[in-house]
């Protein structure tokens, strides 16, 4: 698995601290432009889910070393590939896995499905898995693969945890606001009066449930940067040396990571709850800040 650490460093940094605290998502949704890479990339974090010594590099039993040949070649009968039948991923297709996973493990680790094409799951399709998704059985993994996350329908969307495969570069800094700078900088400070600033200086930020997500994809934004910084000191971040300095003063890694993770959880409960806007900002820069 260490060989994506420098290629995908935050899902590398989010990997180990899931399974450290064992706070594993059920649901995952990969956007790529390579689906050979992609496919291998998701081949290793399978092993490393099933495997403690793959994930640590560490000699492999003979169990072990069975298991991640059958993934390798497809033959790993806890972990399914569908793929897209035709132009879409057909409802027939989803039954039969769900009528798979209704029995027990034989092998008493994750069960893991991979849907490659998420974005050719039709209406049909996408109402037998969103059970599947938002009443999980306790081990089994979904992970999707989409070549455009905007395709995605959003109740399938909003039930996964997202990350980017792609290898092009995220946005640069420069097309942020400085506002938002602004924001991350009173929110890190932790002063008395910072929950006071963000209603005066920034409420037109977070004024309605549109507003409040493009602000939390943007937080995510430049913290996915700054943590990229952090583990590759030569990687481009356009930001304000002061601001870095506060913000390194106050956070690891792993710390950082936790922040994304509250930020996708945050839009999480956005899109799929009818929350009271100005009662969840408070509770969310409250955590947020004091995390």
């Amino acid at each position: 698995m260490d060989k994506w650490k420098e290629e995908y460093p935050l899902f590398y940094q989010t990997l180990i601290n899931e399974l450290q605290s064992q706070t594993l998502s059920h649901s995952y949704l990969f956007e790529y432009d390579n689906l050979e890479k992609a496919q291998s990339f998701l081949k290793d974090y399978i092993k490393s889910l099933l495997s403690t010594n793959y994930f640590n590099g560490t000699t492999l039993s003979e169990d072990e070393e069975k298991m991640c040949y059958q993934i390798d070649h497809d033959l790993y009968d806890d972990c399914i590939w569908i793929y897209p039948d035709g132009n879409w991923i057909k409802k027939e297709q989803l039954n039969k896995l769900q009528h798979i996973y209704q029995t027990k493990s034989l092998h008493n680790r994750f069960r893991i499905y991979v849907i490659v094409g998420a974005e050719r799951l039709n209406t049909n399709s996408a109402n037998t898995i969103l059970k599947f998704l938002e009443e999980p059985s306790e081990g089994i993994i979904a992970l999707l693969l989409t070549t455009n996350k905007y395709e995605v329908l959003n109740t399938i969307f909003s039930r996964c945890q997202f990350y980017n495969l792609k290898s092009k570069e995220i946005a640069e800094e420069s097309s942020v606001l400085p506002i938002y700078f602004e924001l991350v900088e009173v929110i890190e400070k932790k002063e008395k009066n910072a929950l006071i600033d963000i209603y005066v200086k920034f409420l037109s930020l977070f004024e309605n449930k549109e507003k409040f997500i493009e602000t939390i994809d943007i937080l995510k934004k430049i913290y996915t940067k700054i943590v990229l910084k952090n583990i590759n000191n030569n990687h481009n971040l356009i930001m304000d040396e002061d601001l870095l300095n506060i913000i390194y003063s106050k956070n690891n890694v792993p710390r950082l990571t936790k922040k994304i993770e509250m930020l996708i959880m945050a839009k999480k409960i956005l899109l799929t709850t009818n929350v009271n806007i100005k009662n969840y900002l408070e509770k969310f820069i409250i955590e947020f800040a004091e995390d």
